[in-house]
């Protein structure tokens, strides 16, 4: 009796086992996305990839000229690759930027990673009106892969982003039109391809565009 509820529960630990590993060896064969970014520095040199640069004298008196930008990482735990195709930024309630750096579109293999730096002047914004600079209404990065799946950083990262770049020098300015000076936009010259997407602040309900579609059916 003893001998048989023993093999029983030995045979149910067993069994249990063997489910967690399937359970386990299923999650692992799947990409698993992590991506990270943080704002960073690097002594600038004359062909310097981006044109932020900050001048700062060291204690030596010698100058030196920094670049600043910011660094994407995506690392996939998982076994099976992923395809990425660009580095997103939600940029207030209406715009949706997909950017292209070196290296994108990628297909990220399993167990592997890769790195990608954008210019920060994504992150900068200023006030129409002042001019004054202030905090950028970005409201989630990552990236984005083939099937438009996003994989975002964590909301931490961004706001140490937002906060230090604010007070660095930037190349994004507010420009006026010459003949409507009214007319103003805030720019900057990209170095990498990007897409602007703009969403539609009402977008109709599914009654709507059916009344909307059998107008245009009777027209």
């Amino acid at each position: 009796m003893e001998i048989t509820l023993l093999l029983s529960l030995w045979g149910a630990t067993l069994s249990t086992a063997l489910a967690v590993l399937i359970i386990l060896d299923r999650a692992r064969a799947r990409p698993i996305i992590r991506a990270y970014a943080k704002l960073q520095s690097r002594n600038a040199q004359e062909d310097a990839q981006f044109v932020t640069a900050l001048v700062k004298t060291s204690p030596y008196g010698h100058t030196e000229t920094m670049e600043f930008y910011v660094e994407f990482r995506v690392e996939n735990h998982g076994t099976k690759p992923l395809s990425l195709r660009q580095i997103y930024i939600e940029d207030g309630p209406d715009n949706l930027l997909y950017i292209s750096p070196p290296g994108l579109p990628l297909v990220l293999e399993g167990q592997s990673s890769a790195t990608f730096e954008i210019q920060k002047e994504y992150f900068d914004d200023a006030d129409l009106i002042t001019r004054e600079r202030r905090n950028a209404d970005v409201r989630e990065i990552g990236f984005v892969d083939a099937l438009d799946r996003r994989y975002a950083v964590s909301k931490k990262q961004l706001r140490e982003i937002l906060g230090r770049t604010v007070v660095l020098p930037t190349t994004r300015a507010v420009f006026q039109g010459k003949e409507h000076p009214e007319d103003r936009v805030i720019a900057f010259k990209a170095v990498h391809p990007a897409i602007i997407m703009r969403r539609s602040k009402k977008p109709l309900r599914l009654r709507e565009q059916l009344r909307h579609r059998l107008l245009s059916w009777r027209k």
